[in-house]
């Protein structure tokens, strides 16, 4: 309420700017997220949504004092009113006017964040905009944000648009069938100091319910308080009487209010003493005192009574609260663990009632912190469409730039993942998405010539898999030309033609993420400087997570990434070197074998071993650690195929200890950057337990 109207001119707004900007962002994102997809489908649902939101934030600007982005997002709702009423026809012009105004507010909510204000220069945009609708012709001054704005003379002081019922006749002849029309009018109380804001809940309530298909006074003279105390609307809506109703007396502030089905309205006697028709079926305004002593039309709801309002479904919560929750969860664990070690030895030791029943609580205690742990994990838990609505807008400028006709699928927007991992995974998907529209998507004619639809197809999509997330993306463009890519690596000096000549498809495709080699014909803004792959790769490996790639000439690539659901409580593989317990993240374990002597072979002075035809080096963890350099002459040993990116390699190990869940702590605040280690953790034994650093063992090795 606070930044759609505010109920006193002395109230300092400044307090509002977080709201402001926190809504104000859900907003622009519904209107990218929409107009992106109005070209291929300007549904009047689709056109209502879009309306709505340029509305609510013109609203919200205006009652925070942001003139420019009032103005641009006044000149927006103009255009896109006309655009509902289908007085002129969505085309690319028009959604590149509109979307490029969408970056602009974004401009202005980043500088009014950094305490600037909205200072981004708009006029250019709104003489667009203007020229829009006077090139239609199209007044820009009369463009209304609602049907019907001609007034008849009061009627026993209650004010009724002429419009109303002409309105209703088109508009109800369009409504979905499937979904009711109900009609709502609503009295003020005298003393109520906020009156916008409470039409503003009756219409966000009509909104979210369904369509509005007449309100008067408009919506504009409402947001302007232009009104005294009555004003009414009238809605489709798919939920009944009673859920409605139950959403309107929750408004505060209110004398009296009528709603029920615009149908029953219609079949009120028009001699009522209590109900006068006026305008064909429209309904004045009961007092309570007309209310409690006539007969009402069915679904017809007596005054609002004072109540409480109810309280929202969903609370903002600072992230940082969130934070400290899954550090305190994160203590809890590591106590649950040693608590239930504990009583695992005691039951071993002692046959008594009262270790029996310590061992029921231990076991209590076990399901309740795991229970909680899931609950702040879920918490902290995103869905992945919040980076996958970034794609769409990028494709499409993208392929406008590039000449390409692309068609986007995002599969698994609701997969959810950890807030930690969203901050870092959205720069290596977009790097990836580009490189496949780039060059993995022909041109149009090339695609036809190989007998291709003109139109390419990418495809990105993510799902569970056990504790970790799968996110794909596909295309069916022309492949990687791994020959051109050896013939690259070789130029750059990063193998020898003998050796590249040797290599199988899944070691030259290794090439791609190379610092410095790409395969583009040409340099330009989008690819071609060789450092995007280079990015996908660190930044995958800054979350332990592994990468695939695989492509088939003339036919498409696919990128599958893999990774961890989160990066604060992880399982991990348990190993022993030297009779010291490390954990390996199982994010970055592939498999474990048990491999015999006679199975390692020496390539340029170092071990590797072949598994199922690919060559993976070995590094021994005693080495890494310096731990003891003895030999070890047993013919058994155990490796542990890790994966870093694209990267695999063999750490040899003395034992599989087993797996455990363990809360990752850092060690660098008392002895600094420990090579090998990236944190330790507390075994249930109270022992500590180092974790090993995957991405720089595998990382020095390499180099």
């Amino acid at each position: 309420e606070g930044i759609t109207k505010n109920m006193s001119a002395e109230l300092d707004m400044s307090q509002y700017i977080d709201l402001f900007l926190q809504e104000g962002e859900e907003q622009i994102e519904i209107l990218e997220q929409e107009l992106l997809k109005l070209e291929e489908d300007p549904s009047n649902e689709r056109m209502q949504t879009i309306f709505r939101a340029a509305h609510t934030l013109k609203g919200s600007s205006r009652a925070m004092g942001f003139s420019n982005f009032a103005e641009l997002t006044h000149e927006m709702e103009n255009v896109l009113d006309q655009l509902r009423n289908h007085t002129f026809a969505v085309n690319t012009h028009i959604a590149n006017s509109l979307l490029a105004c969408i970056d602009k507010l974004a401009d202005m909510m980043e500088s009014i964040r950094s305490g600037e204000g909205d200072v981004a220069e708009c006029a250019e945009l709104v003489k667009t905009l203007q020229d829009i609708l006077a090139g239609n012709g199209v007044s820009t001054g009369t463009a209304s944000s609602t049907a019907g704005a001609e007034h008849e003379a009061p009627v026993n002081g209650l004010p009724f648009p002429t419009q109303i019922s002409a309105d209703l006749h088109e508009a109800l002849t369009a409504a979905n069938s499937e979904s009711a029309v109900y009609h709502l009018q609503m009295r003020l109380a005298d003393d109520c100091v906020m009156k916008f804001v409470r039409a503003f809940m009756a219409v966000s309530i009509a909104q979210e319910a369904g369509e509005i298909l007449a309100c008067h006074p408009d919506q504009e003279a409402l947001e302007e308080e232009a009104f005294e105390k009555d004003f009414e609307l009238v809605f489709t809506s798919s939920l009944n009487v009673e859920e409605l109703n139950t959403k309107f007396q929750a408004i505060g502030e209110v004398e009296a209010f009528v709603f029920g089905r615009w149908d029953d309205f219609k079949k009120v006697e028009s001699n009522s003493p209590s109900l006068e028709v006026v305008d064909g079926g429209s309904n004045s305004v009961l007092t309570p005192q007309e209310v409690d002593h006539s007969p009402k039309p069915a679904g017809v709801i007596a005054p609002a009574t004072p109540r409480k309002s109810e309280s929202g479904q969903t609370v903002r919560v600072d992230v940082t609260r969130l934070d400290n929750l899954m550090n305190l969860v994160g203590e809890l664990v590591i106590d649950r663990t040693r608590i239930a070690q504990i009583g695992a030895e005691l039951a071993n030791k002692y046959s008594d009632t009262y270790v029996e029943e310590l061992g029921e609580t231990v076991s209590h205690i076990a399901r309740i912190t795991s229970d909680l742990q899931d609950q702040i994990m879920k918490a902290r838990m995103l869905p992945i469409e919040t980076v996958f609505n970034r794609f769409p807008r990028v494709v499409r400028d993208l392929a406008q730039k590039l000449g390409k006709e692309i068609k986007l699928d995002l599969v698994g927007g609701e997969t959810e993942l950890d807030r930690s991992v969203i901050e870092v995974i959205g720069d290596p998907l977009l790097h990836i998405l580009r490189n496949s529209i780039d060059h993995g998507v022909e041109m149009p004619e090339d695609r036809i010539k190989a007998g291709k639809p003109s139109q390419g197809t990418v495809t990105v999509s993510a799902r569970h898999q056990e504790n970790h997330i799968v996110i794909e993306i596909v295309d069916n463009g022309k492949g990687i030309d791994l020959e051109r890519v050896k013939s690259k690596a070789v130029d750059a000096g990063l193998t020898t033609a003998e050796s590249a000549a040797k290599m199988s498809d899944k070691e030259a495709l290794q090439f791609i993420f190379h610092s410095g080699l790409s395969t583009a014909q040409e340099v330009s803004e989008v690819s071609g400087r060789g450092v995007g792959m280079d990015i996908v790769r660190s930044n995958i490996q800054k979350l332990g997570g592994l990468i695939d790639l695989e492509t088939t000439l003339g036919e498409g690539t696919r990128f599958s990434l893999r990774l961890p659901l989160t990066l604060a409580i992880i399982r991990g593989l348990l190993i022993d070197v030297a009779k010291t317990v490390f954990v390996l993240p199982l994010g970055s374990v592939v498999e474990t074998l048990l491999l015999k002597k006679s199975e390692i072979q020496r390539i340029n002075q170092r071990e590797v071993v072949v598994i199922r035809g690919v060559t993976t080096p070995l590094v021994r963890m005693r080495d890494v650690f310096g731990i003891n350099t003895e030999q070890d002459d047993s013919d058994d040993f155990f490796v542990v195929i890790v994966g870093l990116a694209e990267q695999r390699m063999g750490l040899v190990v003395d034992k599989l200890v087993g797996e455990q869940e363990v809360v990752i702590k850092s060690l660098s605040r008392f002895c600094g950057d420990v090579p090998g280690v990236s944190g330790a953790t507390i075994l249930g034994d109270g022992n500590v337990a180092l974790i090993a650093d995957v991405n720089g063992i595998v990382s020095n090795d390499r180099g």
